[in-house]
Order: C-alpha cells, then sequence, then structure tokens
C-alpha cells in the first residue's frame, strides 16, 4: 500500500513537471511567433489640449484592445507634429515634416492630410490606395459609401480611395454675448451682412468683427460672395478664374470694410476674444468645445456664416495610409476602423467639436443628445451642411493658399499696392500651374 502510494506521488510530481516545462514551451513558442507590430501615427493634437487628450484616449483604448493581425498584436504610437505655440498652426508643420520624410524615406504608417497634400503625395506614390480594403471590408465599405457628398468627394482621387475622411469642421462666427446677445445669420446675404455690422458699429462704437490678414479671411469671403469655384477647367488646363479681378474686388471690399471701422485687422482674432476684445470672430466649429470648457470663459454665441448666396467653406483632415509593409498597411486599417465606429467617432466629436461625416453618425442617438443640450451649435450645423465647400481638387492649392497669406500679409500689414500685389500673385499662381503642369504653357502676366 506505501509502495503504491510512493508510485502515485511520483506520478504527480512528474505530471506537474511535465506541464510546467509545456506551459514553459507554449511561452516560448508564444514569444518567438508573435510580435508586436508598431504603427506610428502623426496627428496635429498637442497632448495638453482637449484634442490631444481625446485622440490619446483613443489610440490607448485600441492598444488596450489587444487588436490582431496574423497573430502579432498591434500597437499604435501617436506622435504630435506641431509648434508648441497655443496659437500656431501645427498643420504647416505637419505637412513640412511629411514632405521632409517623403524625401528621406522616413514617413510614419499614418497620418492626418488635406485633400490637396493627398493630391501632392500620390504624384510621387506615396500614397497607398486603401480600394482594394474598402472593396473587401464591409464596414469600411458601409462608412465610405454613407459618407455626406462632399466628404465623400474628397476621399477619392481617380477613382481610387486614398484617403478617410475624419476630423472635419466647418467655418463659423462666435460672438460674445458681453456685445451682442443674439446673433441669428440663417438666410442672410454677404450684403444683408454689411447692413448688420453697420447696424453692431453704431451700437458698439468699435469695429464688431475681428479678422486675420490671411488666407482664410481671403478665401471664406470669396466663397460667400461670388459662389464660384476657384479654377475652371478649360481644353484640359487650370484657369485660376479668381485672378485677377475677383481678388482685387474680395480684398477692396475687405479694406473698404476696415476703413468704415466695421472690420478690425488684427494678427490673432482668436486671442482677442478670449481677452474680452473682440465682438464677433471667424474660426472652425472645432473650436467650439475649446470655449465652452474654458475654466476662465464667458457667455458666447455661435452662428452660421452668412452664406445665402454662398459656400461655406470645410477644414479638417483625411486619415492617409504611408506604410509600404504589408502587414503595417493590414494594421493601419484595422486601427481607422476602430476610429470611425460609431461609438469611438461619436466620443471624438462631441469632445472636440469637429462635425459629422456621414449620416449615420448624424442620427446617432448620443449625438443627437448632444446637439439637443448644445441648440446653437445645432443649427448651425443643420443650416451648413448643404453649403459645404471643400478645398479645390488641384495639388498646387496648398502652393496657392501661401500664396494667398502673403498677399494679405503685404496689403493688410505693409501697406503695399493692391493691384501690383494682385499682379505678382497671379503670376506665382500661373507659374506653379506650369511647374505642374496643370496649365501648359508658362505667360508672364507683368
Amino acid at each position: 500500500m506505501k509502495k503504491n502510494k510512493k508510485i502515485f506521488l511520483n506520478l504527480k510530481i512528474l505530471i506537474s513537471i511535465l506541464i510546467i516545462f509545456i506551459m514553459i514551451n507554449i511561452t516560448l513558442i508564444s514569444l518567438t511567433y508573435s510580435k508586436e507590430i508598431e504603427l506610428t501615427f502623426w496627428h496635429t493634437f498637442n497632448e495638453k489640449s482637449l484634442k490631444g487628450k481625446v485622440i490619446n484616449k483613443l489610440i490607448n483604448d485600441f492598444n488596450n484592445s489587444n487588436v490582431m493581425v496574423d497573430g502579432d498584436k498591434i500597437f499604435v504610437k501617436g506622435v504630435y507634429k506641431g509648434s508648441k505655440d497655443r496659437y500656431s498652426n501645427p498643420y504647416i508643420t505637419l505637412f513640412n515634416e511629411l514632405v521632409r520624410g517623403g524625401v528621406k524615406g522616413e514617413l510614419p504608417d499614418l497620418s492626418f492630410a488635406y485633400e490637396n497634400w493627398i493630391l501632392q503625395f500620390n504624384q510621387v506614390g506615396l500614397v497607398k490606395d486603401l480600394s482594394p480594403y474598402v472593396n473587401k471590408d464591409k464596414e469600411l465599405n458601409e462608412y465610405i459609401n454613407n459618407l455626406i457628398p462632399a466628404f465623400k468627394q474628397s476621399a477619392y482621387v481617380n477613382q481610387k480611395v486614398l484617403s478617410i475622411p475624419y476630423n472635419k469642421s466647418i467655418y463659423v462666427f462666435y460672438y460674445n454675448k458681453k456685445y451682442i446677445s443674439n446673433m441669428d445669420l440663417t438666410d442672410l446675404n454677404f450684403e444683408d451682412f454689411i447692413s448688420y455690422l453697420k447696424e453692431l458699429r453704431a451700437k458698439l462704437n468699435k469695429p464688431p468683427l475681428y479678422l486675420e490678414p490671411n488666407e482664410d479671411t481671403f478665401i471664406i469671403t470669396y466663397l460667400l460672395i461670388s459662389k464660384k469655384d476657384f479654377f475652371k477647367n478649360e481644353d484640359n488646363e487650370l484657369n485660376p478664374i479668381f485672378l485677377p479681378e475677383e481678388a482685387k474686388n474680395i480684398i477692396n471690399l475687405i479694406k473698404e470694410l476696415k476703413s468704415q471701422g466695421l472690420v478690425k485687422i488684427t494678427d490673432n482674432s482668436y486671442k482677442d476674444f478670449l481677452a474680452n476684445e473682440a465682438p464677433m470672430i471667424l474660426s472652425t466649429s472645432s473650436r467650439y468645445v475649446d470655449l465652452m470648457n474654458k475654466k476662465d470663459g464667458f457667455d458666447f454665441g455661435i452662428s452660421s456664416l452668412p452664406s445665402k448666396n454662398g459656400y461655406i467653406h470645410v477644414a479638417g483632415t483625411n486619415l492617409i495610409v504611408l506604410s509600404k509593409d504589408i502587414k503595417k498597411e493590414k494594421a493601419a486599417i484595422e486601427f481607422i476602423k476602430f476610429l470611425i465606429r460609431k461609438p469611438n467617432f461619436t466620443y471624438m466629436l462631441i469632445n472636440t467639436g469637429y462635425i459629422p461625416t456621414t449620416h449615420d453618425l448624424l442620427i446617432y442617438k448620443e449625438y443627437q443628445d448632444y446637439l439637443d443640450k448644445n441648440p446653437g451649435y445645432k443649427n448651425v450645423l443643420s443650416y451648413s451642411l448643404d453649403r459645404l465647400y471643400l478645398q479645390p481638387p488641384v495639388w498646387a492649392w496648398e502652393n496657392v493658399r501661401w500664396y494667398l497669406n502673403e498677399t494679405m500679409f503685404n496689403i493688410f500689414k505693409s501697406n503695399s499696392d493692391i493691384n501690383e500685389e494682385v499682379l505678382k500673385l497671379h503670376s506665382k499662381v500661373i507659374q506653379i500651374l506650369s511647374n505642374q503642369n496643370l496649365i501648359k504653357k508658362y505667360e508672364s502676366v507683368n
């Protein structure tokens, strides 16, 4: 009996050793064959900002969800590309970094990008065609087909899906209720708006609208007044129809509004607004949540632009895949799918002020509840969605924007002659279109 007990005890010990041995081997095999796929994701959300906290939470949630590709766990590393200056434009930094990375072969796997950047990067084969993934993946396919028309247009280049629309906003007016108790510009055209500015000027005895001497001021004014595109395709060549006469008219109008005391030209209108100095500023809907969360904030309102006879400019970027590694491509697609799922996307929208890209997001219950609690924002959104204007599908547009910014600065800050500056602008635009083979022959306009 004692002998049997001893045999049984030895057998238990042997089985225990075998189990430990098998578990060690399984662990070693797992460590050998299961690797971590690290994705580098460049974005423009400073980690100290509300947007930065939102994107970092989404990245952390994804990393903790143990999503696998071919047996390997995906880990996303978010990298903020932008200045630490709270008033600077991080998108300029991101664009420059992407251009530099393209030259050096040091691009991220995934990034934010404006539509005109995508056109440029596509010319040199940097952007991954996502069409095969969209065609095969039900989730991606449903998202693309459910996009609001303007955003759906932005996803495609030459009938290929090169990007996934994500963080989008629209231009709006914010007003300080210390100066303006209520403002509703719905169904006003620009002439009506000028009359309204005159009323405010008489009441406030100061310029009611603060604007910056930059390309956005020009572009948005142009769209509100002309309801024209910036370019016209004639005989397979691009004609910049906003130059020269339309540009002169727009700039002269802004100058006239300034001389009448209806507009103040300032270096940073948002800073002036936060300082309680500006009655009204032009900005994007993504500022809404920032203003709502200001600890030392004030009572403010939001209004749509006077776009009865014009367009409302869309800002914001799409997601592009830049990795040439097939496994990383698949991993990037999994991360994109995570970001565009309605609960995650809605969390992003509510906490950033960006606007929905799809019809389904618009009617998603959690988002509808948010809109009901923010009726001013809801009214602006519902009015603006039928009047959206994306950036021109011209890959020279980024260069044109820079030239416009330089022109506006020279005229309003250096008091340069309008005719001379617009002539120089026209020449530069024609030159860059020629350099990029968007027109066949360059002819100086000087």
